[in-house]
């Protein structure tokens, strides 16, 4: 009878038998993290608004994961990264490569899929990361500088542009805007700010103003996104012929129909 005893141990090694836990795999979300998994309630409404349709950025849809359509955009990326070697010097690569190496656990971290990066080798990882972010630089400079490329051009650009704003598709901003600081150490004569090449690519139909935010504070591109949807940074250009007037107001009455409440001011 003795020997049929649950004990702890047998109860541990019924249980780490069935489920492996690899050295050093870590099991929780790391100070940082910032970057994340849509909730599986949301995913189910409508998973195609929440998984990229050409570009993988990141580990979570890496093609490494998902053999699929994404993959045809890897080439893009050793294109760019071709056409992004022209614009520095192999010691600035190595500078680039010393930073993520430098920074892998902490842009690790970033993402609160464990598993997921986990997977990844160091070398992998590093790889990625930095054709993922010379990938997003190339594309902002030459839409900044109005090269001509295809993947500038509507409809391909807006399906980019969409997919780099998803939250499972991001890069931690300051990886990106360090990398540009690093490449481009003397930008004030022809390169301008890592952030400012992000707005203009995203919110290039409008025009800027004060911009009240400061970079540390941007997570990534979807909270980008978020902080513009939220803030006042920019206004939109006036017509000439509507400055100084109010054009198109519904009646009072109009108004009370559709539930706006009126409320007098006092001592009037």
């Amino acid at each position: 009878m003795e020997k049929d005893k649950i004990t702890i141990a047998s109860i541990t090694t019924e249980k780490t038998e069935k489920v492996r836990i690899a050295d050093g795999e870590k099991l929780e979300p790391q100070g940082g993290c910032c970057i994340y998994r849509v909730p599986k309630g949301l995913r189910k409404i409508n998973k195609e608004a929440y998984t990229p349709k050409v570009n993988s950025i990141g580990p979570l849809h890496h093609p490494h994961h998902h053999k699929n359509e994404l993959a045809d955009m890897e080439k893009q990326k050793i294109r760019y990264q071709t056409e992004f070697s022209k614009r520095i010097t192999d010691e600035t690569w190595q500078e680039l490569i010393h930073f993520v190496d430098l920074y892998e656990q902490t842009i690790r971290n970033c993402y609160e899929d464990t598993s997921c990066t986990f997977k990844l080798k160091k070398i992998d990882f590093i790889t990625m990361i930095l054709y993922d972010a010379v990938f997003i630089i190339e594309l902002f400079l030459r839409n900044y500088f109005g090269m001509l490329d295809f993947l500038l051009v509507t409809p391909r650009r807006t399906v980019i542009s969409c997919d780099l704003q998803l939250l499972e598709n991001q890069l931690p901003f300051f990886v990106l805007n360090e990398l540009y600081r690093l490449a481009f150490p003397n930008r004030e004569t022809r390169y301008p700010s890592f952030f400012y090449l992000s707005c203009k690519f995203f919110f290039s139909d409008k025009q800027l103003s004060e911009i009240g935010v400061r970079i540390e504070e941007i997570k990534h591109f979807t909270d980008l996104r978020r902080y513009f949807m939220t803030t006042k940074l920019y206004q939109f250009q006036e017509p000439t012929w509507s400055r100084g007037s109010v054009t198109d107001v519904p009646s009072a009455v109009k108004l009370n129909e559709s539930g706006v409440k009126f409320k007098c001011n006092e001592g009037e």
